[in-house]
């Protein structure tokens, strides 16, 4: 079991292209820190530690294998609850203006 709904605010660690990543984590008990906040079985990308100190976290949430969220170094993302947003109206159509007669028939 995977420790889970974990979140770095982008100071922790890597994707594979080099860059930071900011968002959900979790941390498998093999594989270590990887993308989303849960583990599934679609393909996801690992996180390298940024440094020290936060690999050495790692690999103690690998050991811990527990559910949920621990301190980080990073703010963690506020939960907000949201209202649905409102129906979408339709666009009006436009008002035809009836065209004059001239006398002339296209007929």
């Amino acid at each position: 079991m995977a420790t889970t709904n974990l979140y770095t605010g982008g100071a922790e660690f890597k994707l594979p292209n080099g860059k930071f990543y900011v968002g959900s984590y979790h941390v498998h008990p093999t594989m270590g820190a990887m993308v989303g906040a849960v583990h599934t079985s679609r393909k996801h990308s690992m996180l390298t530690p940024a440094n020290e100190e936060v690999e050495q976290k790692v690999e103690t949430l690998k050991g811990r294998r527990t559910k949920g969220v621990i301190p980080t170094s990073s703010p963690a993302r506020p939960r907000t609850t949201s209202t649905p947003p409102a129906p979408r109206r339709r666009p009006r159509a436009a008002t035809r203006v009836p065209r004059r007669n001239t006398g002339s028939s296209s007929y």
